[in-house]
């Protein structure tokens, strides 16, 4: 981002009078529930009185983006206690050598399940965030990913599909052999021997994550030729799961 926008302020905090404006404005539009897009809700320098006030006026759920590395008990029963119900974080990769050298996430499978032994104790749900087809990455790498949500026992374990975009430092040597997509959940534009298993992953992640006797087949499942049918499960599943993260 400081090579992006060199010159520029590139981090910007917005005052907890201002967030809790816009939230009273919402409100008139008979709003139910609101979702703060932020890549680090908790790195408010100002959280204790922005959630203190939204407590007292806003009195709507609401569910926020977070690193789980930062969660504390302290800051989960305030989120708790200010109306949140659920929260979403990234993991990324199960691989923790991938999420440090390659992803530049220096947090440890044992930082992710206490960070999230935290939200089980608060009644919090959560989405974790994920990455399949990384640089490299092997099919042992992505059942990994597979494996740590499981054990995180998300409401619901979302992938996406790695996309080179240029510029980035990750995206450097990559060759790609295809036109980007609108959406990263459709297609590696990468030039990958693993393309068909890939796009099968990310769309059985969730209910792998969630079912043991998928996990089991998972491996031949993913050799299936690409199919409207495992389109069709990602889909529905998605539906059902963010009904729950959302009630």
């Amino acid at each position: 981002y400081r090579s992006f926008y060199k010159g520029q302020k590139w981090v910007r905090h917005r005052s907890p009078e201002n967030v809790i404006a816009e939230c009273e404005e919402l409100k008139k539009y008979n709003t139910k529930f609101i979702f703060f897009q932020d890549d680090e809700f908790l790195s408010n320098p100002k959280l204790f009185k922005l959630l203190n006030l939204y407590k007292e006026n806003i009195k709507l759920p609401f569910h926020c983006q977070i690193r789980i590395e930062l969660l504390t008990d302290e800051r989960a029963a305030l989120l708790r206690q200010s109306g949140c119900t659920g929260v979403t974080f990234a993991i990324e990769c199960g691989n923790p050598a991938i999420r440090k050298l390659i992803l530049k996430r220096d947090m440890s499978d044992r930082q992710i399940l206490e960070g999230v032994r935290i939200l089980h104790r608060h009644g919090l749900k959560f989405r974790t965030e994920n990455m399949l087809g990384l640089p490299n990455e092997s099919l042992k790498s992505m059942f990994k990913t597979v494996e740590l949500n499981s054990k995180c026992k998300p409401t619901i374990a979302w992938a996406s599909i790695f996309q080179p975009y240029p510029k980035l430092k990750i995206s450097e040597g990559i060759k790609v052999d295809r036109e980007y997509k609108y959406s990263f959940f459709e297609d590696t534009v990468m030039d990958t021997k693993l393309r068909k298993q890939i796009i099968n992953l990310q769309r059985l992640f969730g209910v792998a994550c969630d079912y043991l006797f998928i996990r089991w087949v998972l491996r031949y499942l993913m050799e299936m030729p690409n199919n409207r049918l495992y389109g069709w499960i990602y889909k529905t599943w998605k539906q059902r799961q963010y009904k729950e993260l959302f009630r």
